[in-house]
């Protein structure tokens, strides 16, 4: 795939307290072809399009959430931020493991008016669900809600289907008491000169002080659809991997018009850049579940919604992988 040269701007975040956006042009990381082009639809997980896709044991074109909407509007950017937060503490468990129910609530107080509570179908004493079906389930809820404008950002309450059977529950609403976020997806700028570092900002549960992220941006601005939506179909994929096993190369294109553009798909890629010897650290899975679950917010607290056109993650001061997520570029193909 050629990657056409442009202004970049590049940001050096991190988990710890992030350092100023500088601006700055480089060489950029060109992603390899996708391995798979993951065409996202609410069946998508019939679709015969998704017969490469490989999630263990799990087959995910036999799953889907029933959904069942309720009344209550619900802030926007709470919503999908919550969500991915939570898909990014499942994807780093076992896929296969079991998990007992739970009700998450982000730390961040400008997220936390939404709870968002995942369970067993037949929640009890000792009762459990797998961590990957709770993976799915989150990824078809957030399709769901951002495909569907008439229930669009609205209470809801969710069975987990498997092969017909339900194995899990989820509920998404407002907590009680909780304030209104006046902010919203809607009225944020496209971008905007911003500090990520802010100390007001909380960092999410699973945030690690060893990983940094160093992102050279493109001049191509992603709508929030596309990158929470994107982000949604990376975690999803990325979970059934062993966490701490090494990644080597690994690149999906995301098709989902009308939320993606019509022929330009985002391609997500993460490469090892060589470190392959027997001395740590070492690119691992969970590096890349992270560094997928904490671009949502690194873009909002930045105001900066452009493509990725390279994401140098760093362990303990050592370069380990790249990263790509942006828009395809015009004129180039993904086979």
């Amino acid at each position: 795939m050629k990657i056409l040269q442009a202004s970049l701007i590049r940001l050096v975040v991190s988990f710890l307290p992030a350092l100023l956006p500088i601006i700055n042009a480089v060489a950029i990381f060109t992603p390899p072809n996708p391995s798979q082009t993951l065409t996202l639809r609410p069946d998508s997980f019939s679709d015969p399009a998704l017969n490469g896709s490989s999630l263990g044991a799990i087959d995910p074109r036999s799953f889907r959430a029933r959904m069942q909407y309720g009344s209550q509007a619900l802030p926007a950017t709470a919503v999908l931020m919550s969500a991915i937060d939570v898909m990014t503490q499942l994807a780093l468990q076992d896929f296969q493991s079991d998990i007992e129910a739970k009700t998450y609530r982000m730390d961040d107080a400008r997220y936390s008016q939404i709870e968002i509570y995942v369970g067993p179908s037949q929640p009890g004493p000792g009762a459990t669900l797998k961590a990957g079906y709770a993976v799915l389930g989150l990824f078809d809820v957030v399709l769901n809600i951002l495909t569907d404008p008439k229930n669009r950002f609205k209470s809801v309450q969710s069975a987990f289907l498997y092969e017909g059977r339900e194995v899990g529950r989820f509920v998404m609403r407002r907590v009680p008491g909780a304030v209104s976020d006046p902010q919203s997806i809607s009225t944020l700028p496209p971008s905007a000169a911003a500090s990520l570092s802010d100390p007001a900002l909380s960092a999410p549960a699973w945030s690690d002080p060893h990983l940094t992220l160093e992102l050279t941006q493109s001049l191509d601005t992603l709508t929030i659809y596309e990158l929470f939506l994107a982000c949604a179909a990376v975690l999803r994929e990325l979970a059934p991997q062993p966490r701490l096993r090494q990644v080597h190369e690994v690149t999906y294109a995301i098709d989902a018009p009308p939320i993606t553009v019509a022929g330009r798909p985002i391609i997500v890629s993460f490469q090892n850049i060589g470190r392959t010897e027997s001395r740590p650290p070492f690119f691992k899975w969970e590096w890349a579940i992270k560094a997928v679950g904490r671009l949502p917010s690194l873009m909002l607290e930045a105001r900066n919604f452009k493509g990725v056109m390279e994401m140098i993650l760093t362990v303990d001061r050592v370069h380990v992988g790249l990263g790509h997520f942006a828009r395809q570029m015009v004129g180039t193909t993904t086979q």
